[in-house]
């Protein structure tokens, strides 16, 4: 049992599991134990609608309310990116691209956005890390990010806003194909 391998005592477990399960990572089964979530593709498709539009009010409020800490943060992690870009290390990129758009989310300095953001970027980790790891050319990306920083630099919240949300088109490729890679795999049972 999963209570020996992480030596912890069952009631913790149950309890850790009780939470993960209200946060929607994991689905209790009655007597049965837990799996990890694994949502439909039309419910990707609705989490990630509402995340992008999360992330273009955050990076409206980051335009006004950032500071310039904030900001500095956000071209260190650009960097990072670049730099992972250059060694084409996509684990690398996934994660300072993370860390990026964590920045500014953080600079809204909305305590509700940046805690339902946290929520919904726990539940699509996945997604994202897939349209990263699918990315063919990466050089369409690294562009949007150049522009997403631009934007900040020039506190323009009404682009800022809009660039985050087209900035996702990636992660609804990546739906796509696995919606595509679904579809094969049911045809390939029945």
């Amino acid at each position: 049992p999963l209570s020996l391998e992480l030596a912890v005592s069952r009631t913790p477990l149950r309890d850790a599991l009780k939470i993960l399960a209200v946060e929607r990572l994991v689905d209790l089964h009655p007597n049965r134990g837990a799996t990890v979530a694994n949502p439909s593709v039309a419910e990707l498709r609705d989490l990630l609608r509402v995340y992008s539009t999360l992330e273009g009010l955050a990076g409206q409020m980051a335009c006004e309310r950032a500071e310039q800490d904030d900001i500095d943060a956000v071209h260190r992690w650009q960097q990072e990116m670049q730099g992972a870009f250059e060694r084409r290390d996509k684990l690398a990129y996934f994660r300072a691209n993370q860390a990026f758009h964590l920045r500014i989310i953080g600079a809204s300095r909305n305590a509700s956005l940046i805690e339902v953001h946290g929520q919904l970027n726990l539940r699509l980790h996945r997604v994202r890390y897939l349209a990263i790891m699918q990315q063919k050319d990466w050089t369409f990306v690294s562009n949007q990010h150049e522009a997403i920083i631009e934007a900040l630099d020039k506190r323009d919240g009404a682009l800022l806003g809009r660039l985050l949300v087209e900035h996702f088109s990636s992660a609804w490729r990546a739906l796509d194909l696995l919606e595509a890679q679904q579809t094969t795999a049911v045809a390939a049972q029945a």
